[in-house]
């Protein structure tokens, strides 16, 4: 299968569980037989949201790293 892009908004429904969606979920497990590539801003995006979740307190620091283990 061929690689595809992955935008900020995709890669963060899967820390979010109220984001989640049948779509986002399907990526995640193709993810098993393929790759995918992101822009050179996703980092920066993912970050961003990351720190705002974490400081209205939807995301812990725990639950960053635990993202963090299983996505790398």
């Amino acid at each position: 299968m061929e690689p595809f892009v992955v935008d900020a908004s995709l890669t963060l429904s899967w820390c979010f569980a109220d984001e989640a969606t049948s779509y986002s979920r399907a990526v995640l497990a193709s993810l098993g037989t393929t790759y995918a590539v992101v822009p050179a801003l996703w980092p920066f995006e993912v970050a961003n949201v990351l720190a705002l979740a974490e400081r209205k307190q939807r995301i812990t620091q725990d639950e960053i790293a635990r993202t963090g283990s299983r996505n790398s």
